[in-house]
């Protein structure tokens, strides 16, 4: 299996580490450090669960699309997340989760966002990756889970309803124009 080359553009220094998941390969910049931060995996003392995920995007005829997925639980319009498995890197669980949830394969270009969640009783810290995608799959893990959607910025800005993903996904835009010079 071919492994997935994902590059974080950060100034510096490369590092490069071999997450759990077969066939991913991470090759991160690093700015000002020699080695990655360990990001803990386990949930806090305070109950604090961690997460990663993507905004995921292509460019087709000039113009920026994103990837939406809808949650399996409430069928709301958002984007690939979920939990880091123990010992996991944050990016490696953001690209398996995208993988797994809706399909897409791609480089990650740099961090766009990071928030707190409240659900079910339980505090989710959520770090989002942006994802230039370079692989749209037919068949993948979630396909009959979830409804997957390409979709431009306003399309987008109508299907998402939290706040939260409103203010992540305006910041990923704005990333991702360097990708779409005429957009």
């Amino acid at each position: 299996m071919a492994a997935t080359r994902i590059f974080l553009s950060l100034p510096k220094y490369f590092h490069s580490i071999a997450g759990p998941t077969p066939g991913v390969l991470i090759a991160c910049r690093m700015a000002g450090n020699e080695h990655p931060q360990e990001q803990p995996t386990e949930p806090e003392a305070t109950g604090t669960v961690l997460q990663s995920g993507t905004v995921p995007f292509c460019v087709r005829d000039g113009r920026i699309e994103f990837c939406l997925v809808t949650a399996r639980s409430t069928g709301q319009w958002g984007f690939p997340k979920g939990n880091i498995d123990p010992g996991e890197k944050e990016v490696v669980a953001a690209v398996r989760e995208t993988w797994e949830e809706a399909g897409v394969r791609g480089n990650v270009v740099g961090e766009v966002a990071a928030y707190r969640d409240e659900k079910w009783g339980t505090t989710f810290d959520v770090r989002m990756y942006l994802l230039h995608v370079t692989e749209v799959a037919e068949q993948w893990d979630e396909r009959t889970q979830r409804q997957r959607a390409l979709v431009d910025i306003h399309e987008a800005r109508r299907r998402i309803d939290r706040k939260q993903l409103h203010a992540t996904l305006e910041d990923a835009y704005e990333k991702a124009r360097r990708f779409a010079p005429e957009e």
